[in-house]
């Protein structure tokens, strides 16, 4: 299936959506964590990668926000987006 590219679609009740690849409409750079629930479940898996890997959270945190950023834009569930980044960073300290 082909994204429709900066098409219009009017809807029943008389609204446009535009369709836009997904790559596009990501959320912006800064927004790395969507809403304050997301927030909480990263700081979650942060604080059990610290502990598991026996690691200082300074350290976890930047790789971890690192590996999000780039996953991040191309996730179409982002509630799995905690169990991908944690297995990465858990392969980048070799634990």
């Amino acid at each position: 299936m082909k994204y429709l590219q900066n098409q219009a679609v009017a809807t029943p009740v008389g609204r446009v959506l535009a369709f836009r690849p997904r790559h596009l409409a990501a959320a912006p750079a800064h927004a790395l964590y969507g809403d304050a629930l997301e927030r909480g479940w990263h700081q979650h898996s942060i604080k059990l990668l610290a502990e598991t890997t026996a690691q200082p959270m300074q350290v976890v945190t930047p790789m971890y926000e690192q590996v999000l950023a780039e996953l991040r834009p191309a996730a179409r569930l982002k509630d799995y987006l905690p169990i991908f980044v944690s297995r990465r960073v858990r392969r980048m300290l070799g634990a």
